[in-house]
C-alpha cells in the first residue's frame, strides 16, 4: 500500500502518471471526503493533458491514519456558532505539512496544487507556508476562512451538524445523500450515483470523528487574509455559482487577495464536482500550468 510518513502518521496516496517526469499536480480533496472524490476519468482527463496526478487521502480520512483525540462535532458547532477559537488536535498546518511530506517521499522539490474546499484552505496554507513547494495553486469551491465571507446556508449547516440517523449502513447512506442534496448541482443531481459514491466511501474507510477533527483544524486555524496577499504563485480560483456549502463569495476574496490570481465563476455550480464541470477545471489547470512556465 502506497505511504507516506508524516510524523507519526501514514498517509495513503495514489501515483499516476502516463510517463513519471511528467509535471507533478497533486489533488487534495475536502473535508471527510476521500481520494475517490477525483473520479478515475476526472483524473485520465489530467493525465491526459500530460500531468502526473497524485491523490492522497487526508489525515482522519480514507485509509490514512486516524488521529486518537476526543474532539466531537459538538465542540465545533459551539465554537462555529459562538466564533470562539477551538482548541484542536491539530491545524491547517498540519495538514499542509502532510501533503510536503507526500512530495518529500515522492522526491519531489514542488508540484502543481488543485484544492477542493477543505482541500483549497489546505492548498492555500501549503503555499504560504511553503512556497518553493508549490508551482501553481488552482482553489476549488474554497474560502479564506473570513466569517464576512464564504458562509453555509442554514440549511448546509443543519444538515452538516446533524446527528447520525441510527440504523444500518442503507440508513446512514440515505442520510448522506439527502445532505449532499442540499449542496450539489441541482442540474447535475444523480441520487443512484450518489448513494453508489457513499457506498464506496463506507466500503473503503469511514471515520466520522475524523470529520469533526478536521472541521476543528478549520476552526482553529482562522482565516488567512492577512497572509494571502504575500503569495507569489499562480493562482486560479474556480466557484460554482449556487454553492450553498461555501458561498461563491469566499472564492471572490481569494481572487481578490491574491496577487494576480483569476476567477472563473461556474455557473449554477453547487458545492460538488459533477463530470459537466470537468472540462473546464481541466483547462483551467492545464491553461494555469502553461502560463507558469
Amino acid at each position: 500500500m502506497p505511504i507516506a510518513r508524516s510524523g507519526s502518521l501514514d498517509i495513503y496516496y495514489e501515483d499516476d502518471a502516463e510517463l513519471p517526469d511528467d509535471p507533478p499536480l497533486v489533488l487534495i480533496n475536502g473535508l471527510g471526503s476521500q481520494l475517490i472524490f477525483f473520479e478515475d476519468e476526472f483524473v485520465q482527463g489530467l493525465i491526459d493533458r500530460a500531468f502526473r496526478v497524485i491523490r492522497l487521502d487526508n489525515r482522519d480520512a480514507g485509509l490514512s491514519s486516524s488521529v486518537d483525540h476526543a474532539t466531537g462535532s459538538g465542540e465545533v458547532l459551539d465554537a462555529w456558532a459562538s466564533g470562539d477559537t477551538l482548541e484542536a488536535p491539530y491545524t491547517l498546518s498540519d495538514m499542509a505539512g502532510d501533503v510536503v511530506a507526500l512530495l518529500d517521499h515522492l522526491e519531489l522539490d514542488s508540484a502543481h496544487i488543485l484544492g477542493v474546499s477543505l482541500g483549497g484552505m489546505i492548498a492555500q496554507t501549503l503555499a504560504v507556508e511553503h512556497p518553493d513547494r508549490v508551482r501553481t495553486l488552482t482553489l476549488l469551491s474554497s474560502t479564506t476562512g473570513s466569517p464576512d465571507v464564504g458562509q453555509p446556508t442554514q440549511e448546509a449547516i443543519d444538515a452538516l451538524f446533524a446527528p447520525p440517523p441510527g440504523g444500518d449502513l442503507d440508513a446512514q447512506i440515505q442520510a448522506d445523500v439527502e445532505a449532499r442534496r442540499i449542496w450539489s448541482t441541482t442540474a447535475h443531481w444523480d441520487e443512484a450515483w450518489t448513494s453508489d459514491y457513499f457506498r464506496r466511501c463506507y466500503e473503503r474507510g469511514n471515520n466520522p470523528d475524523g470529520t469533526a477533527r478536521q472541521m476543528a483544524a478549520v476552526a482553529a486555524s482562522g482565516d488567512r487574509e492577512a497572509t494571502l496577499p504575500g503569495l507569489d504563485v499562480p493562482t486560479v480560483v474556480l466557484h460554482g455559482t449556487d454553492d450553498k456549502l461555501v458561498n461563491a463569495s469566499g472564492g471572490a476574496r481569494l481572487a481578490e487577495l491574491i496577487p494576480g490570481a483569476s476567477f472563473v465563476e461556474l455557473d449554477d455550480m453547487g458545492h460538488d464536482l459533477p463530470p459537466h464541470y470537468w472540462a473546464p477545471v481541466i483547462e483551467a489547470v492545464t491553461q494555469l500550468a502553461i502560463r507558469s512556465l
